[in-house]
């Protein structure tokens, strides 16, 4: 990711989001290996690196991405396999 990117992701994207209500702004770095979750009115992300869960209904089931089985998908292309 170019530095022009970057810096438009994490500064641009992210304020126009937070203004518009979106309550959470994912930036994925396939390099780190990490997630950045933003939420409006935080001043710093917090970078998850283990798995993610995103529950935006409270009466559903929460969405769990396992970010180790992610990246080794992103950089090999294979699935470790059955869990």
């Amino acid at each position: 990711m170019s530095y022009s990117s970057k810096r438009t992701d994490r500064l641009h994207k992210r304020r126009l989001y937070s203004e518009e209500g979106v309550p959470e702004y994912w930036i994925v770095d396939t390099e780190a290996r990490n997630i950045e979750r933003w939420r409006p009115g935080a001043t710093n992300a917090e970078i998850v690196t283990q798995a993610l869960a995103w529950q935006p209904v409270a009466s559903l089931p929460a969405l769990s991405i396992d970010l180790d089985e992610l990246f080794h998908v992103v950089w090999t292309g294979l699935e470790s396999g059955p869990r």
